[in-house]
């Protein structure tokens, strides 16, 4: 039987800044860092869901990619 991948949601920006500093024992100033995490946040949303092929497979394969890429 194949793996699902956990469903999860999309944030808005002020929802986003409250869960990452819910999650975080990092302290974030008012200078638009949590901005930026956001951003690359929306852009690993969008580069998962670019190509026309989206299944599974290739949504997990993409997720690894871009792990790899993110956590260099």
């Amino acid at each position: 039987m194949a793996s699902h991948l956990p469903v999860s949601k999309s944030y808005n920006s002020q929802r986003f800044r409250k869960v990452l500093n819910s999650k975080t024992s990092l302290a974030f100033k008012n200078d638009q860092s949590d901005m930026l995490v956001y951003l690359i946040y929306v852009n690993y949303l969008n580069k998962m869901i670019d190509s026309k092929n989206i299944n599974q497979a290739s949504l997990k394969q993409k997720h690894i990619n871009l792990l790899k890429r993110y956590s260099r």
